[in-house]
């Protein structure tokens, strides 16, 4: 039931004085407050898991970041026998060591290997990811502003695109303005700035998961890992319960606890 407080003065002239956390309490609120965690927390530690729930877990992510000697090596010391190995994962499988060769492309710089790769061994895979293929032709751009050779990025720009800025979507608008702004600084890297950003490993490992996604997509396998879909569920639920609770409560932060 919702709790509403009340007050009741007694005599004319009395007044209350109202504590919001600008005076230390006289009540141990924190204390409250960690102990009701601390026995949340212990409830939640006691709730029996599986071990084959967590290697589930783990060997779905290696497979889809195309770690494929690393669930090797885990299948082998877990003595997991290769016919249990489903036919889903044998299509990861598959297309393991090609999405290993696009990931180390795209981290290394290589957007225009990434491209080859691309169109030798998916044809027609960024045809149907347009979002895809703009963020491996952005990349190529700040590639070439890393490797100091700004007409080269130019000429790039305008052949790859410049076709892009008839495009309506207010994202792709804001990105190319912002990588056009790096060719005002003589290091971006180190300009502070929000244009520094585009030059981080960050950047990079973005584009290289977009594209990861994609080439799955295009196999019919899941674009997102299972534990990253289960923290998307988590992150959802605990948001949904806040908006139950009429938005009363700390706002949920993945990682604050």
């Amino acid at each position: 039931a919702d709790l509403y407080p009340t007050v009741s003065l007694h005599s004319p002239d009395e007044m209350v004085e109202l504590n919001f956390g600008g005076a230390p309490f006289v009540y141990d609120v924190q204390a409250l407050v960690k102990a009701t965690r601390d026995v949340r927390v212990a409830k939640v530690s006691r709730l029996p898991v599986p071990p084959h729930y967590m290697n589930a877990l783990v060997r779905d992510y290696l497979l889809h970041y195309g770690y494929s000697e690393t669930l090797t090596c885990m299948d082998n010391a877990c003595g997991l026998p290769r016919q249990c190995v489903a036919q889903s994962e044998e299509m990861s499988r598959s297309s393991s060591a090609h999405r290993r060769l696009l990931h180390e492309h795209v981290m290394g710089g290589e957007i225009g290997r990434a491209l080859e790769l691309c169109e030798s061994q998916t044809p027609g895979l960024l045809e149907s990811e347009p979002h895809v293929l703009f963020c491996l032709h952005c990349q190529a751009f700040i590639e070439l502003i890393r490797k100091k050779e700004p007409l080269e990025a130019i000429e790039y720009a305008r052949k790859h695109l410049a076709p892009y800025r008839t495009d309506h979507e207010g994202a792709r608008a804001a990105q190319l303005q912002r990588l056009v702004a790096l060719l005002a600084y003589e290091s971006p890297d180190t300009a502070e700035s929000e244009i520094s950003q585009l030059m981080a490993t960050t950047q990079c490992e973005g584009v290289a998961d977009a594209l990861n996604a994609a080439v799955l997509n295009a196999a019919g396998a899941p674009s997102q890992s299972a534990i990253e879909r289960l923290l998307r569920q988590l992150v959802a639920t605990q948001h949904a319960i806040r908006e139950v609770n009429l938005g009363y409560g700390q706002a949920f932060r993945l990682g604050s606890e």
